[in-house]
């Protein structure tokens, strides 16, 4: 009898996760359970195409999309996620010879797992098209965010990248079993000799690994004037 009550007051139910979701993104709650349908909701803009993605891959456009709104539906997996919108402007034809910034650092950081969505913060670091460094910095949710941008100078490429590789975080992937970690989303990108290098709190990393990733967005962070 003690077994079936249990049962009966859902004992069995699974496990929630969050959802965190970028700029641009509306969805009905901030946590799902595993296997639970969740519903994406992203305003359509004229001469604009969005993509948006989960988990990397990327989700496409359910039969309830209309003129207004594109609609995204994918079933909650085991961990937390986070979606992200990607928007190319079609009406803008690229210059042959234009020269564009190029991001060379990106940190994020979020608390998450919790019932309400919690501010995240993002710091990119560009390479201007006439060689300066621009720090952008972007702190909030995803429906009041708060953007700043700031000229830095080469300093702040040069003593990231050096604790970047003297932590030897492009070799991460190489060294450390994944360890995914509950309650907070973290990650720390680069570009390395051309390549993009990625790593974040759901894939390998050492055991201190989450402090040394903040300690490259406060570096960052330090370079803001005032």
């Amino acid at each position: 009898m003690a077994i079936s009550l249990l049962s009966l007051f859902g004992c069995g139910r699974k496990q929630k996760y969050s959802l965190s979701c970028g700029p641009g993104i509306e969805t009905e709650k901030t946590s799902y359970r595993e296997g639970e349908k969740v519903t994406l909701r992203v305003h359509t803009v004229m001469d604009e195409i969005t993509d948006v993605y989960i988990d990397g891959e990327k989700l496409v456009p359910g039969p309830d999309s209309n003129d207004d709104w594109h609609v995204y539906t994918f079933t909650m997996p085991a961990h937390d996620v986070r979606a992200e919108c990607v928007s190319i402007n079609i009406s803008v034809e690229p210059q042959p010879d234009e020269v564009r910034e190029t991001l060379l650092i990106e940190c994020y950081s979020q608390v998450t797992g919790t019932p309400v969505e919690r501010p995240h913060e993002l710091a990119k670091l560009f390479r201007e098209p006439d060689g300066s460094l621009l720090l952008r910095w972007e702190t909030g949710t995803s429906k009041d965010l708060d953007t700043k941008e700031y000229t830095v100078p080469e300093r702040c490429l040069e003593e990231a990248m050096e604790y970047i590789l003297g932590e030897e975080m492009d070799k991460w992937h190489e060294l450390y079993p994944s360890d995914p970690l509950d309650g907070y989303y973290g990650s720390c990108n680069f570009l390395l000799d051309g390549e993009w290098i990625t790593i974040d709190t759901e894939s390998s990393m050492p055991e201190h690994g989450v402090g040394i990733i903040n300690h490259v967005r406060m570096i960052l962070m330090g370079y803001i004037p005032g």
